[in-house]
């Protein structure tokens, strides 16, 4: 009975053996293709066709022929992949051990075309459209394992065309080669193509992957080689899937590599981005990347320092440490053309700040953390010493920190702190110490109206979206000051004395203000700067302002207040006495501002060159106006700049500096007769001889005093005088007159009486005209 089951179910077992042996040789090719394509086409979600397909039985292998892969509707070629064959040989017996055993896998003729659209679509992405997971689908796998002995691809061509820049690179003659070595089981592998016309090679070796999936390790080696260069990885894979080796990346002409290979366009100096190496102990896994002793040469820019990348199963954190030589970056940057700056300026001044929303590329695909340190620095002229930048970048957030800076025989700090919006928020803040002021402005804006070692700090913040809502909403407040400098191309001073002597004083000084000090305060509120201590000290020279500066309107508005030593020492050694001169009033853009003098109330026309002035100055002596207002307010520094009445004799008519008609200002035509010696008369608003009287003549011996009936005023009394006879009561004029002087005593050493008894002194015509003049 026993024996009777046992060959029943023998019987039973060769009936199915035969019948899937059976059916496995004898199902139609035709009818597997077909499947083949309507399994690819739901699994690719594309257009898959096959022109023939045939299943060798045993020894197992398929050759298919004439293969085409769509590509998407919005495509410019309609082939992702077309090949003239793909063979595929296997160890049908390695299956019972749960392996997949690849004897032979040959691709012939391969045409791959990978497109990138303007709106960034992939053309090898298979997301369109796919029908998910193909009915039947494989599963997980279930611990089987892939060995292929041998692959190869001849005669390839791969096209990529990016539709977005119009770009696109071509390898034709491509040519691959992977074999698995016995008995070590060690794979070696050998690439070549031709990259846009210049061949390319690739050749590795691998351990055992079988034995490495097993825990186990062994070498590993990946070698590039190109006519600009190469580079070669080469190191240990150990257990748990790590990697420590050795990377090596050298370019005798990396310019011409991405120029030609890759299509980039480079505007930069023909000698730059020609040589670099690169070097470093390095180790990986799947979480990171770290290198080490990284060492850096670009052109003759060195550096060393290391450099990780961590977090790779997750969001990525790039963290680098760099200490450079000095960077000389003028090759690396596109060549300026002065009338492509010069228009930007001049439609930046008539359009005034961009609205154009400014666009951020923030969050970054990973977090940055990077401190960098350079020995110099040459940029457009923009030198530097030894430097220090540390840089942070965490999802919206950007900052960024000059440490230390040697800049212009001083040192700078500086820290920007940015979070992306909208709206975007900006803060920055600066300190500067020690830095000369002509070198540093001439070489960052080309300006070179300040010298002076300048020291400077301030905090500032805003908020917007462009650059006009950033600069109308900026906030904070800050102080700059130089010492020992100067403002060059204008002589405040010198202007000033000009207007106030009406250009009867002859200056000879440079165009330039000297100064012991020049500082001011601000404060900035919706992007208007304010200041109300403008201070320049010079030993004989001080200037005190206050104004505004409108950013967002690109205009400023200020009012100097000069004042000059009326004494070369104070009381007691200590500061000299000041008089008060003409306030300066500088307004209008920042383009084209304006100089304007306050005398009395009245400003000036406009002065936009300081050459202007002596035109300015030959106008006011023209406005009688102007001359009073000078002569009533500043009066006595016309006097401390040596214009006396010596001077002021050339206003009188018939001098070289007379006014219109003859008139003097503020006396009515004909108050002043032609008397003897040119000055003297009678005067309007002083007590006169009664009517039918003659003044005494003048003879040799001095002017007589009048009779003892008729007593004459001490003028002295009446007109304030300042040291010298000149004097007034303006701004700047606040000496005290001196006493009278006392009556000169006779050779006998007495003084020599009246018969009438005690006069005043005699009335001097010559001062009594400089006394007018300064009323």
């Amino acid at each position: 009975m026993v024996r009777r089951l046992l060959l029943i179910f023998v019987l039973v077992l060769v009936a199915v053996v035969a019948f899937v042996a059976g059916a496995w040789f004898l199902v139609p090719d035709s009818w597997i293709r077909a499947q083949v394509e309507e399994r690819a086409r739901a699994a690719l979600g594309r257009e898959v066709e096959i022109g023939t397909l045939a299943l060798r039985r045993w020894p197992v292998a398929l050759d298919v022929r004439d293969l085409r892969i769509a590509n998407p509707q919005w495509a410019g070629n309609p082939d992702f992949v077309r090949l003239a064959r793909l063979h595929v040989a296997l160890d049908a017996t390695a299956l019972l051990s749960r392996s997949v055993r690849i004897t032979e896998l040959a691709v012939e003729r391969p045409q791959i075309v990978l497109e990138r659209a303007a709106d960034g679509r992939a053309g090898w992405s298979f997301g369109e459209g796919a029908g998910g997971e193909a009915p039947g689908g494989a599963g997980g796998g279930g611990g089987w394992r892939v060995v292929v002995e041998r692959a190869s691809v001849s005669d390839g061509r791969i096209l990529y065309v990016d539709h977005a820049t119009g770009r696109g690179s071509e390898a034709r003659d491509l040519a691959v080669d992977l074999r698995r070595e016995a008995p070590a089981g060690e794979l070696r592998l050998s690439a070549r193509a031709e990259v846009d016309g210049a061949p390319l090679t690739l050749t590795g070796r691998l351990a055992d992957p079988a034995q490495l999936a097993a825990g186990g390790s062994g070498p590993a080696e990946l070698v590039l080689e190109t006519p600009e260069g190469g580079g070669r990885v080469a190191g240990e894979i150990e257990a748990g899937a790590r990697v420590r080796g050795q990377l090596d990346v050298a370019f005798s002409d990396l310019r011409g590599l991405l120029e030609q290979r890759l299509a980039l366009s480079l505007p930069m100096a023909p000698e730059a981005l020609r040589t670099v190496t690169l070097s470093s102990p390095f180790t990986a896994d799947a979480k990171a990347l770290e290198l080490t002793e990284l060492k850096l040469a670009v052109d003759d820019i060195t550096g060393s320092g290391s450099l990780a990348v961590r977090g790779l199963d997750g969001r990525p954190r790039i963290e680098a440490t760099l200490e450079l030589g000095r960077l000389a970056l003028d090759r690396y940057l596109p060549p300026a053309s002065a009338e492509a700056e010069a228009e930007r300026e001049e439609q930046a001044a008539a359009g005034g700040w961009p609205e154009e929303p400014v666009s951020l590329p923030l969050p970054l695909p990973a977090d940055l953390r990077t401190q960098v340190g350079f020995a110099g620095l040459a940029v457009r002229g923009f030198e530097t010493g030894a430097g220090r930048i540390e840089a942070t970048v965490e999802g919206e957030r950007a900052t960024l920190r000059l440490a230390s800076l040697e800049l212009y025989d001083g040192t700078a700090q500086a820290d920007v702190d940015l979070v992306a919006g909208p709206p975007h928020d900006l803060a920055v803040g600066w300190k500067v110490e020690g830095v000369r002021a002509r070198p540093f402005l001439a070489a960052l804006a080309g300006s070179e109206r300040l010298e002076g070692r300048t020291l400077s700090e301030a905090k500032l913040a805003a908020r917007g979206l462009s650059v006009k809502d950033l600069v109308s909403t900026l906030e904070g407040a800050g102080r700059v000051e130089l010492r020992d400098g100067a403002i060059l191309g204008v002589n405040i001073a010198a202007m000033v004395r000009q207007v106030t002597t009406l250009g009867l004083t002859e200056e000879k000084e440079p165009r330039r203000t000297d100064f012991a000090r020049l500082a001011a305060g601000f404060t900035v509120e919706r992007g208007v700067l304010r200041t109300g201590d403008i201070t320049l000290e010079a030993p004989l020279f001080r200037l005190h302002g206050a104004g505004t500066v409108d950013l967002p309107q690109r205009t400023l508005s200020l009012r100097l207040e000069p004042a000059f030593a009326a004494t070369l020492e104070g009381q007691g050694g200590g500061e000299p006495v000041f008089q008060a001169g003409v306030p300066v009033v500088i307004e209008g853009p920042w383009s084209a501002p304006a100089w304007r003098f306050d005398i009395g109330g009245r400003l000036t026309e406009a002065l936009r060159d300081p050459g202007q002035l002596a035109e300015l100055v030959g106008r006011l002596r023209q406005d009688p106006d102007a001359v009073k207002g000078l002569r009533e307010r500043f009066g006595g520094l016309q006097e401390l700049f040596g214009v006396g009445p010596e001077k002021l004799r050339e206003l009188l008519p018939g001098g070289a500096g007379a006014l219109p008609g003859g008139a003097l200002p503020g006396v009515p035509e004909g108050a002043v007769p032609a008397l003897p010696g040119g000055l003297g008369g009678p005067v309007p608003g002083l007590p006169q001889p009664p009517a039918g009287e003659a003044q005494a003549p003048t003879g040799e011996g001095g002017p007589q005093p009048p009779a003892a009936t008729t007593p004459v005023p001490d003028l002295r009394r009446l007109v304030p005088l300042v040291p010298g006879g000149g004097g007034g009561s303006g701004a700047g004029g606040g000496a005290q007159a001196p006493a009278a002087p006392e009556p000169k005593p006779t050779e006998e050493g007495a003084a020599k009486p009246d018969a009438g008894g005690e006069q005043p002194d005699a009335p001097d015509p010559g001062r009594l005209l400089r006394n007018l003049l300064d009323r």
